[in-house]
């Protein structure tokens, strides 16, 4: 077992761009223990994004700017999170969809991919993050959103995989809340049956989902 270790970051220094948003940080780690830390800054209608990032091994951080797949689109990009599996980064907008970079490839690039089907939204909802999650566990994305129907209230999840068809986003499995809140278990601890919040997804284990109320 290999001892645990600490290593210092640099700071930002000379004309490297200092941090624009957390939301868009991704630690990439393999089994050798290398990492890369990267940033991706996004300004709405331009058609560069500038990617920031410091490598193991490295004396400080490093500037490449990327051509940006969505210039025409008068959208600001909103960070929710990042994420590292399939030998790429990605970046999420819960409310429509994935930016990718594949570090593995000779000429990498920035790719973006919308949501499962009819799920983008015009706009992020304050509350969008109790609703919607996107994680990697097992070397894949997930994504799962709680559709909150009354009683026809489902969590489902979806799988982005490399299929005959291209990258697509896969339906692993939808859960009813009511089959949840019929459940013995659920009955057992006085819980109203009201539709939960989304919190997290298990990283060792897709199937399972916490939530709370």
């Amino acid at each position: 077992m290999t001892a645990p270790s600490a290593e210092p970051v640099p700071d930002r220094r000379d004309r490297v761009p200092n941090l624009c948003n957390i939301g868009n940080v991704v630690l990439h780690t393999n089994d050798a223990g290398a990492y890369m830390i990267a940033e991706l800054q996004i300004e709405k209608g331009s058609d560069r994004a500038t990617l920031v990032y410091h490598q193991s091994g490295g004396d400080g951080w490093f500037v490449k700017h990327l051509a940006y797949p969505l210039p025409a689109d008068d959208r600001e990009w909103l960070p929710h999170g990042a994420a590292s599996a399939d030998g790429k980064l990605w970046w999420f907008d819960l409310s429509w969809g994935i930016v990718s970079y594949g570090i593995s490839l000779g000429e990498p690039r920035l790719l973006f991919r919308h949501l499962p089907s009819s799920h983008s939204l015009a706009e992020a909802t304050p509350d969008i993050h109790t609703k919607r999650c996107i994680t990697a566990n097992w070397n894949k994305l997930r994504y799962v959103e709680i559709i909150a129907e009354g009683e026809a209230a489902k969590v489902c999840m979806w799988t982005h995989m490399n299929g005959e068809d291209g990258w697509r986003w896969y339906r692993k499995y939808a859960m009813s809340i009511e089959k949840i809140w019929d459940d013995d278990s659920y009955k057992n601890t006085g819980l109203p049956r009201l539709v939960p919040r989304l919190a997290i997804v298990c990283p060792s284990d897709p199937d399972l989902i916490y939530l709370f109320l």
